[in-house]
């Protein structure tokens, strides 16, 4: 049994209206009303109850805190010297390092930046395509697209960029011991449900490949630092899927290139987390005359960038 007792009280009734206007208290059933609130002499104030939770311990102290007069402790945010506040953006995951690059990197041996670079040359109209990769996860924010000369590009030039999440590579488990089972979820795709050895289907996590999920009903889970794919703790409910379809997600769709200035910038707040095991993908299609190139840089977050 749990007992929270509050001392030198000068009107405990008062407190306890306090408290239940504050919406901590209620009736669990009807052997702990108000979690069990007794006054056991004029200055002293009892709960007691098991199912208190932690969350309620808190507010209820803080109101006892205000009650008897005990001084909040406040920490004041730092400002200018006429008063306005002081707020400082910063989109990075703590710990993350801004990381600028024009290419991926070089997956074996590992070589971070020494990757594919997002750059492609024509001789003349066609379709051309790079794709690059990350040896870690990354919180994409924003970058650029550049392409030369200027007068060789026009608005029925186009670039996409977008990114490629591939199939969890799987193997069919005839002894129907396997560590996952397919569930169908339409269009000829399926998301893989892990089962206790009695699967039709193994997986590798090691290899397998995370796909958010907008609302989490997912059963894995993927390390946002690591990367590391694992099974989820609550079935059915966890952030990732697993899917034995690949997809492709765009970031940029038929963005024209006929700017005089040959350049395309995208300056966003927000980041994108792309997993190691994902592809980011710069495809061009050049419907004019004449010879160009064009070349993209991007600013991503890593955790390790050297």
């Amino acid at each position: 049994m749990i007992n929270l007792t509050y001392t030198k009280i000068a009107v405990p009734e008062q407190l306890v209206a306090e408290i239940q206007a504050a919406g901590i208290l209620r009736y669990p059933d009807a052997g702990f009303m108000f979690y069990g609130i007794t006054i056991t002499n004029s200055t002293t104030l009892v709960l007691c109850n098991d199912a208190i939770p932690d969350v309620d311990v808190a507010k209820i102290d803080a109101v006892v805190a205000a009650h008897i007069g005990v001084p909040i402790v406040t920490i004041a945010a730092p400002m200018e010297r006429d008063g306005r506040p002081i707020v400082v953006t910063a989109p990075n995951p703590e710990g993350w390092k801004s990381y600028y690059t024009g290419a991926g990197d070089k997956l074996a041996p590992r070589e971070i930046g020494n990757g594919d670079r997002l750059r492609l040359s024509f001789a003349g109209p066609g379709t051309q395509a790079i794709k690059i990769q990350f040896s870690e996860p990354v919180e994409m924010h924003d970058g650029q697209m550049t392409y030369s000369p200027p007068v060789n590009w026009t608005f029925d030039d186009v670039f996409d960029f977008f990114v490629v999440i591939p199939a969890t590579p799987s193997v069919a488990n005839g002894a129907g011991t396997g560590n996952a089972n397919k569930y169908p979820i339409g269009g000829g795709a399926n998301m893989f449900i892990p089962a206790a050895g009695n699967g039709a289907w193994d997986i590798d996590l090691a290899t397998a490949v995370p796909v958010p999920m907008d609302t989490p009903a997912g059963f894995y889970e993927a390390n946002r630092d690591s990367g590391a794919v694992s099974v989820g703790v609550h079935p059915g409910k966890s952030a990732f899927t697993l899917l034995d379809v690949p997809l492709k997600v765009y970031f940029a769709r038929k963005i024209p290139m006929g700017n005089s200035l040959g350049i395309f910038d995208v300056d966003a707040y927000k980041t994108q987390w792309v997993s190691e095991r994902w592809l980011l993908c710069l495809e061009v299609i050049k419907a004019s005359a004449g010879a160009g190139e064009c070349a993209g840089w991007i600013l991503a977050y890593r955790r390790n960038p050297q």
